[in-house]
This record gives C-alpha cells, sequence and structure tokens, in this order.
C-alpha cells in the first residue's frame, strides 16, 4: 500500500496494523523529500528485498490498529479534533442562514420538512443503486451528463411555464417559484399555514367592512 500521508504516527499505525496480521514486520520506504510512503508485506518474507534501514520497527507512541468500534484511522484519538468541530458548526451556520435568507423564516418550511428528508433519502437510495449497477469508466462522464441536465432544465423553463396553466403569467423562469406556490404569500394552494392564511381572511374582510361603512 502507499499514499501521501502527511502524519507520521499515520505511518506507524498501518505498518503496525500489517505486521499484527502478518506476524512480521512490513518494509516502509518514504521518499526523499517527499511524504508518500510505501508499505509492503508478504506470507513469504524471503520474497522481499528489504533494505536493513526500511524495516518497521514499531516506536512506543503507535496508535493501535483501527477496529469496528474506531473505524477512522486518520484520527489519532479516540474524539473527533476541535477544527473538524468547528468547520461543521460553521457550515451549518452559514447554510441556515442562506437558507433563511433565500426562503425566510423556517417556521414557513415546517409543512415540507418531510419533503426535504424523503428528497435527501431516495437521493441517496438511488446514488447507491447506480453505484451498484452502473460502472463508469471516467467520472467526466457523470460530470457531463450533469451538466447536460442543467442545460436543458435551464433551456426549458420556458416551456414547463407554458404547459402549466397556473404558471403563466409568472415572473419567475422556475414553475414552482411562481406567486400562487410562493411559500411567505399563498394562501391557495400549498399553504404556508392555516392561521396565517385565517389573519389574511380576517384583514380582508375588516377592511371590506370598513369601507362599506365609509360609503
Amino acid at each position: 500500500m502507499y499514499n501521501y500521508y502527511r502524519e507520521s504516527w499515520l505511518v506507524d499505525r498501518y505498518a503496525g496494523t500489517l505486521e499484527s496480521e502478518f506476524g512480521q514486520a512490513p518494509c516502509v520506504s518514504v521518499a526523499d523529500d517527499t511524504i508518500l510512503s510505501v508499505l509492503v508485506v508478504s506470507e513469504d518474507p524471503a520474497s522481499l528485498d528489504c533494505p536493513t534501514d526500511d524495516v518497521f520497527r514499531r516506536p512506543a507512541d503507535t496508535p493501535p490498529p483501527v477496529s469496528d468500534d474506531r473505524p477512522f484511522p486518520f484520527l489519532r484519538e479516540r474524539t473527533v479534533p476541535a477544527f473538524y468541530v468547528v468547520s461543521i458548526v460553521a457550515m451549518l451556520v452559514v447554510s441556515l442562514i442562506a437558507v433563511c435568507g433565500v426562503g425566510g423564516p423556517l417556521r414557513n418550511m415546517r409543512p415540507f420538512a418531510d419533503l426535504f428528508f424523503m428528497g435527501v433519502l431516495v437521493s441517496v437510495l438511488l446514488a447507491v443503486l447506480l453505484s451498484k449497477r452502473v460502472r463508469f469508466p471516467d467520472l467526466r462522464v457523470l460530470y457531463a451528463l450533469l451538466l447536460a441536465a442543467v442545460v436543458v432544465a435551464w433551456s426549458c423553463r420556458g416551456a414547463l411555464s407554458s404547459s402549466c396553466p397556473r404558471c403563466r403569467g409568472s415572473s419567475s423562469p422556475w414553475p414552482l417559484h411562481s406567486r400562487r406556490y410562493s411559500l411567505p404569500t399563498s394562501c391557495s394552494g400549498y399553504s404556508n399555514t392555516r392561521r396565517s392564511c385565517a389573519r389574511r381572511r380576517r384583514r380582508r374582510r375588516r377592511r371590506h367592512r370598513a369601507g362599506s361603512d365609509v360609503a
């Protein structure tokens, strides 16, 4: 096995794992002035021509091999480093601010929480099934298909709007962004909440009664 390992303790962990599994010290070669490490071991020690300096000698602080309870070889300790925790929290906060800035308060999106989770689960399931059944020789094929799908969706937005009677006359290029289906203002179709719609109806009735009294 070989890779560019930035930490020497990670190389020691892999080498120690190989030593534990094969019962003999592996050959660990590190390229000069690089972090490229090559670890080689065989059930037949005579088949390896390993220089004496490259024979693995386990340091005292070598981390133990990974297990089912700790399947992450890149984490030296049992805890997650603070850097990763801060990065994840920062991404969640930025995502929350972006969603609220575009879609409004989260309470308006509460009726569609089930659709969000169903979309995530279905997307993951389809991705797993596709990866098992279809083998693409080059990832560039996937990127090309994704780009083609985006181009087709953008090119056909006018046709989609014209085929939807409820979406005609909308200034938005996407049918679901029309005023009728807009989350913050709609009282028909996909409503925000019954309470907000009832408040708007009561305000309209009060304005109508006030106009009648003035007349």
